[in-house]
């Protein structure tokens, strides 16, 4: 992708899947990935990579609009060994889990 782009993957049609991504990331480079998302996007769980300060978050605040959900935003430090940041995330229904560089 471009610097800005936008890239929707299509054929994922369960909410039950694995996708592994590597990503070139200058220093000041942001890079997000939505996942779950409604058609209308109201509901979406984000996965960002902050380059600048080498943090992934996992913003949930908007994946549900069920009125029991707990929305969460949860981030980590990730100390990177080079420009090129591997990504791998599992999806099965409402879990996410995600692993960088098979570390953090």
């Amino acid at each position: 992708l471009s610097n800005g782009g936008r890239s929707p993957v299509w054929g994922v049609a369960d909410n039950t899947y694995e996708l592994y991504m590597e990503v070139e990331l200058g220093h000041n480079a942001v890079f997000a990935l939505t996942l779950c998302a409604s058609p209308d996007e109201r509901e979406k769980t984000i996965i960002r990579y902050d380059a600048t300060s080498d943090t992934v978050t996992l913003d949930a605040l908007q994946s549900s609009l069920h009125p029991d959900a707990v929305p969460e935003c949860l981030s980590v430090e990730h100390a990177r060994t080079s420009a090129t940041v591997c990504l791998r995330v599992f999806v099965d229904r409402s879990v996410v889990e995600t692993f960088l560089d098979k570390r953090t």
